[in-house]
């Protein structure tokens, strides 16, 4: 996410973070949020779900050669599950992080706004 205040980051900034490991770990972390998006989509279940109905049709003529109870289309899913399931708890660390962020960066805004209004909220208190 582009923010329109945040400054350029320099040649200067990539190398310190590429050297602190931190720039690969956010590029991972973007593919995977990036995959993720794709596969909680209604268009990939869909296209799952064309594959597994053609599957069932085709079993049985051409080049498919995988009987009823279709061991073949069975680990092909195990597959699917077995690398999903790890991109989905990236995501999910990778969204608790940003909440997490998002919530102490409010909380030191609301700080801010209060010792700039407590002075006067003194202020009023001794005068009555």
């Amino acid at each position: 996410m582009n923010m329109p205040f945040r400054r350029k980051e320099t040649e200067r900034d990539v190398a310190v973070r590429l050297s602190s490991g931190t720039l690969y770990e956010e590029t991972e972390q973007r593919i995977a949020d990036k995959i993720i998006n794709g596969i909680a989509s209604f268009v990939f279940i869909a296209a799952q779900l064309a594959l597994i109905v053609y599957w069932v049709e085709h079993s049985g003529v051409g080049h498919l050669k995988d009987p009823y109870p279709y061991i073949l289309l069975n680990l092909v899913l195990s597959l699917m599950a077995a690398f999903n399931a790890p991109l989905i708890g990236l995501s999910s660390k990778r969204t608790e992080y940003w909440a997490t962020r998002r919530h102490e960066d409010q909380m030191a805004l609301l700080r801010n706004i209060h010792a700039h209004i407590a002075p006067d909220e003194a202020l009023e208190a001794g005068e009555s």
